[in-house]
């Protein structure tokens, strides 16, 4: 039997930096910008509205563990899951099903936060 631990959610604040090169996705500012702006421009203006709106759901897995079924059974609140990661190990950081980055969890203002590290290797 495998779990993964996974957190509920993430605000993901939005660096100035262009993210070129992310694996299949195609980031909007490279595909404006590619495709560009004269042809249809108030139609582009639109799409980029529609996208700045879009919500990405965000995960970031903080660990794996594996336990037998009886285990899984013999588990109660309280009880301690021993995962495989070490505090300050980069963990995956997923876009939807996709992993995208790795990251270290931290604080920020006293909540749970991940900074990237590094775009995931394909």
């Amino acid at each position: 039997m495998h779990f993964t631990w996974v957190s509920a959610s993430f605000t993901i604040i939005k660096s100035q930096k262009s993210a070129r090169g992310c694996g299949s996705w195609v980031n909007a500012r490279q595909w404006f910008t590619e495709k560009g702006d004269s042809v249809g421009s108030e139609h582009n203006m639109q799409t980029r509205k529609s996208l700045q709106s879009v919500k990405l759901p965000i995960r970031v897995e903080l660990g794996r563990i594996t336990i037998t079924p009886g285990e899984f059974n013999q588990l109660e609140p309280g009880d301690i899951l021993k995962l495989d990661t070490r505090p300050g190990d980069e963990l995956p950081v997923f876009v939807g099903n996709y992993l995208k980055f790795l990251g270290k969890v931290g604080l920020l203002r006293r909540r749970f936060a991940v900074q990237i590290t590094r775009i995931a290797p394909s």
